[in-house]
């Protein structure tokens, strides 16, 4: 009863900006039992001029000649490989404590889709993002959020998904970096002499280690992007306004011209100042909430338009900003359940359920029908 309530009022009070936002308003409205089931459904194989041309080399090669037999072999793990990456999902999910929340609710929904579902590796020191020696770890401002990757196969259909949490706390912060680059030191060599390059370029901010380097490895599928609420100790109106100016910019980037990457935003809920300490009820208020909450719609928005129009006009592989698909109000809806706020930040664990594990995923299906 409290799942179908919740959607309800998701669905029909939340602005949701969606590039299918009828579909997915209906889709919501009467959430299916297993909402990630579609990710675990074969995907179709859009390179078969590729299988074709491997089966038509299979075909005319001699069954008695080792050099065909190893082209054979060399074809038929090419082909295994590329079919493995395309039944691969890869979703992340940035954030604070609400994020990681999100996701482990997402995971749950997986599981509960039939997958079964592996922790692959834990934030536990700054060898989760890369070799210790070049990266330097700070103190964080979230002592709850640790940073984690899922590997999900669903049995039948071998569909693999991976759902990464990467904790961010601020829009701009520097709580995990690469270590600083001297211009003394720096190797200079053609290819990073301006204007394509620079000798010293490094990660100077935990955003720039994420986008430039380490999700650069393996762009996501998806990327949610849940509002945080520290940024309301951080930084007033007009710091957050150019910081997350900065951040959409980042974005645009680093993902522009990733054609596989869709960016989902999901605006802070509300906060209960009466079940909030005292020192918090001051600062993370609902004017501060909302105020973020409008920057990101006013600056958002419009990228979506343009992502729109990119898909419309058949521009969306050739557009140089990022893939930005939604941005979701979750002030609203949480406002009017403010009796399922546990503490006057997080909600209660069936919250963080619905929206990882069946409004994400419902989404994510709505669009791909």
């Amino acid at each position: 009863m409290l799942a179908g309530t919740l959607c309800a009022t998701s669905a029909t009070r939340a602005r949701v900006h969606l590039l299918q936002e009828a579909r997915l308003g209906q889709h919501m409205a009467t959430v299916p039992a297993n909402p990630g089931a579609c990710l675990f459904r074969p995907q179709q194989h859009h390179n078969s001029g590729n299988a074709s041309m491997a089966a038509s080399l299979y075909a005319n090669s001699s069954a008695g000649s080792k050099s065909s037999t190893s082209l054979r072999e060399t074809h038929r793990t090419q082909l295994q490989q590329q079919q493995h990456q395309e039944q691969t999902q890869y979703i992340v999910v940035l954030g604070d404590s609400q994020g990681m929340h999100y996701t482990e609710g997402m995971v749950r929904g997986l599981r509960a889709a039939g997958a079964s579902c592996t922790l692959q590796k834990r934030e536990s020191g700054v060898e989760y993002f890369g070799e210790p020696a070049g990266l330097a770890y700070r103190q964080q401002d979230c002592s709850g959020c640790f940073s984690s990757l899922t590997h999900c196969i669903h049995p039948t259909t071998q569909v693999t998904v991976d759902v990464e949490y990467l904790r961010m706390e601020f829009i701009l912060d520097f709580e995990v970096t690469e270590k600083a680059h001297m211009h003394s030191s720096c190797k200079e060599d053609a290819s990073a002499l301006p204007p394509a390059g620079a000798p010293c370029k490094w990660a100077w901010t935990t955003q720039q280690l994420y986008f430039e380097r380490y999700l650069a490895l393996r762009p996501p599928s998806q990327l949610h992007v849940f509002q945080n609420i520290h940024d309301c100790a951080r930084r007033n109106r007009a710091d957050y306004a150019r910081d997350h100016a900065w951040f959409i910019s980042l974005r645009n980037s680093t993902l522009g011209q990733s054609a596989s990457t869709e960016i989902y935003f999901w605006r802070a809920t509300a906060t209960n100042p009466d079940k909030q300490p005292g020192i918090w009820k001051n600062v993370t208020s609902a004017d501060c909430v909302t105020f973020m909450n409008n920057v990101t719609e006013a600056a958002i928005y419009p990228l979506v338009v343009q992502t729109v129009r990119h898909m419309q006009a058949g521009t969306y592989s050739s557009r140089s900003s990022a893939a930005w698909h939604a941005t979701f109000d979750m002030y609203e809806p949480t406002l009017e359940r403010l009796d399922l706020n546990s503490d006057g930040v997080h909600f209660v664990h069936q919250w963080f359920d619905i929206v990882g594990s069946q409004m994400l995923l419902a989404g994510y299906c709505a669009d791909k029908h």
